[in-house]
């Protein structure tokens, strides 16, 4: 994240996080999308960035990371 850190209390700048898609066919667990999440969300914190384009490196580059962490297998 080249030393950013998130300010949670400060809604002026989103937070980006990669999304994934599993499914039960053959394409498995696999990187889909790039979101931008506001500090107003309900949603728990989690790993962000601070771009789009850097959620989207984290999210193929380290694909099995994620997956090893996210599904239970």
């Amino acid at each position: 994240n080249e030393g950013w850190a998130p300010d949670w209390n400060n809604g002026k700048y989103d937070k980006y996080f990669p999304w994934f898609y599993l499914d039960g066919g053959s394409s498995g667990f696999r990187y889909d999308v790039c979101a931008d999440w506001l500090s107003a969300s309900t949603a728990g914190s989690r790993l962000c960035f601070k771009s789009s384009e850097l959620a989207k490196y984290a999210g193929t580059q380290f694909l099995d990371v994620y997956k090893k962490f996210m599904v239970i297998q």
